[in-house]
Formats: structure tokens, sequence, C-alpha cells
């Protein structure tokens, strides 16, 4: 395995630049649930009170500001198609990172205003749909066979990474007793795409792009880019073969494919609800909740820890993570599927349990939350 890392590092080096945008939505997804738990965010920002007299945010300004961001998300998927069609992979990178940026500024220089929250929000949503469909897409036509699948999976660990990077954030800052407890986290959300836009420059476009732009010479200058640590004697022509006959397979298909084809055709209806199915095992373990809700969750059950528990649970997380890319070309995908979502099934039964303890004493508490978080990680 290190043997072939080390033959493609230059193809890894350009797939984990762009794995960038899985970092800007980990962190974006951690920190946010963080600030609704912080005390001098919910004195900014609190218009009610909750029965023990003290400040406290409305349910529609946490859920709002909580879930607007997919608004934002849904949007940027669709506006990234034809960007990527007219401007290219790397066009698509160049628009979400100033999106984030631009979301992340608006965010920090507000002084109490739900609005611009949601619209900081808004255009970081923007950024991190653009980031989804596109890095993994980069992923996919950029790197070799020997590493595509591993190289896939770095989406998901660097979102990882980021996740707990973000959670030790909060995590550190939450006990200052100032706007800073969660102006700092805001503004650092800023950093990670300007990384990106400093690394762009040195990351190829897609070659298959350039192909169906009939820009054979840059394709084929992008390729011997990411197949530069195989040395001078690389020979591009195989490759170029591959990739000129997957484009116009694709044209072919474009051709006599619509559509309505996803649900007349038996074939492709059954590699639509295989794909989407998924992915809805994937989200249906209630992960999208932790994201948004999960520090103010733990405090609702009474966790005195919150932020140390989101922070154990992440590192659990990412050490899951990174089993799976080790493993993600050992490891059936089937296999593996039927596995974690047993696992899964297996943690909601033991949650649903505890929770019918009444009164819930704090050990369990503790055990909802890191269970909670395990399931997640699978």
């Amino acid at each position: 395995m290190f043997e072939t890392a080390r033959k493609y590092k230059w193809a890894l080096f350009f797939c984990t630049v762009s794995t960038f945008g899985a970092l800007c939505y980990g962190y974006d997804q951690i920190y946010y649930t963080g600030l609704q738990g912080m005390r001098p965010f919910i004195d900014n920002y609190g218009t009610t009170r909750n029965h023990q007299g003290h400040v406290a945010l409305t349910t529609t300004f946490i859920s709002l500001t909580a879930s607007i961001i997919y608004v934002g998300e849904l949007l940027g998927a669709l506006i990234s198609a034809p960007i990527n069609e007219y401007f290219g992979r790397k066009g698509v990178f160049y628009c979400a990172s100033c999106c984030i940026i631009a979301g992340a500024i608006v965010q920090a220089a507000d002084k109490a205003t739900m609005g611009l929250i949601i619209l900081g929000r808004i255009l970081i949503g923007l950024g991190v749909g653009q980031f989804t469909t596109t890095s993994v897409l980069y992923i996919g036509e950029l790197a070799p066979e020997a590493v595509r699948g591993p190289a896939l999976m770095t989406f998901q660990l660097m979102q990882s990474c980021s996740q707990l990077v973000g959670s030790g954030i909060t995590q550190g800052t939450e006990s200052i007793d100032s706007i800073a407890s969660y102006k700092i986290p805001m503004a650092l959300l800023a950093g990670l795409p300007l990384a990106m836009l400093v690394l762009l420059p040195f990351i190829p476009e897609s070659p298959i792009w350039y192909l169906r732009k009939g820009r054979g010479e840059d394709a084929i200058q992008a390729i011997r880019k990411v197949h530069k640590s195989e040395g001078p004697e690389y020979d591009h022509t195989e490759d170029l073969n591959v990739l000129h006959l997957a484009v116009e397979r694709e044209r072919a298909n474009e051709a006599t494919s619509s559509w309505s084809s996803l649900f007349k055709d038996p074939i492709e209806r059954r590699k639509l609800l295989y794909s989407c199915g998924a992915m809805v095992a994937q989200q249906i373990n209630g992960i999208q909740f932790f994201y948004s809700y999960g520090v103010i969750f733990a405090q609702s059950i009474g966790i005195s820890q919150p932020f140390t528990i989101s922070l154990i649970t992440n590192v659990l997380q990412v050490v899951a993570v990174l089993v799976s890319v080790v493993l993600g070309n050992k490891v059936p995908r089937r296999a593996n599927l039927l596995i974690t979502t047993i696992m899964m099934w297996c943690a909601f039964i033991i949650i649903g349990g505890i929770g019918t303890m009444k009164p819930l004493p704090n050990g369990a508490a503790v055990g909802i939350v890191v269970v909670s978080y395990i399931s997640k990680s699978l």
C-alpha cells in the first residue's frame, strides 16, 4: 500500500487539495453547534428566557440558523453544474472558496443580528454545496485507478478531521467570557478556503474536462503532472487513450439517454435505487441532528462537559474513518455496508433502551451521546 502511495504521491496530493472543501464542510458543521452552547453567544443573540430565568436562544433562531445552510448547499450544488461545464473543476473551487470566505467574514463581523448570521450561513452553504459536488468529481477524474478508492475516501476523512479540529477549537474557546469565544471559531473558518486559494494554482485541471473541451495538449500536460512521481520515463499514451475512450463513451451515452430513462430503463432504475439507497442508509443514522444540535442536545440531557464529550467522540470518528481509508481496497463494499448497518441498528437499540430510564442518570446521558456519536462515525 505504501509503495503504491509513493508511486502516486502527486496524484494523492492534488486530490488532498481538492478535499479542502470537505474541511470547510466538516468544520462548519461542528463549530456552529458549539457556538449555540456558548454563554456569550446566547447572551448576544438570545431574545427569550428559560425556566431558570436565564437568557436563551429561541427555537426559531436555533432551528433557522442551523438549517438554513442546507438551503445554501442545495443552491450551491445546482449552480456548480454550469460552473463545472464552462470554467472547469478549478473554477468551482475558486468560486466556492470565495463564497465561504464571504460567509465567514459576514458572520465574524456581525453584531448580534440574526439576519446577518442567516446571510453568512447561506453564503457558506453555497460554497459547501459546490465543494460537495465537485471535490469527489475531481478526485474520480484525476486519481489513477490504483488509488482511486482510498483517494475518494479521503473526502470523508478530511471532513472528520476538520470536525475534530472544530470541536477542539470550540472546546478551547467556550471558557472565554467574551464574544471572542464564538468570534474566533467563526473567523477561523475563512482560513480553510484561503489555504485552498493559495494551493489551487499548483494543482492541474481535470484532464477529462480538457478532453471534453477539445484541449488535448492541456489534457496531456495535466496527465503528466498527475504522474510526475513516476519519473521522466512515464508514457502518457495509454492513460490518454483510456480517458479518450471514457469521454467518447460518455458522449455516446448522452446522445441516447434521458432523465426519464432513470425510471423507465430497468438497469438504470436499479442503479438509481442502489446508489440512492446507499446514500439514504448513510444519513439514516441521524447524523445531521448531531451535526446541527450535538452540543445543545448534550446540555439538555444534563451532560456537564458537552464540549469535551464532542471532542472525544470526534476522535473516535477520525479513527473509524481512517481505518476505512486504509482498508478501502481490501474490504468488499457490500460487506462493509452490511456490517456497519448492523452496528448502527444495534446502536439505535442501545440508545432507545437507555432513553427509557426516568429520571435519566448522568452516566446514562453520557452513554446516549457517546453511542450516538459512535454510530454516526460508522
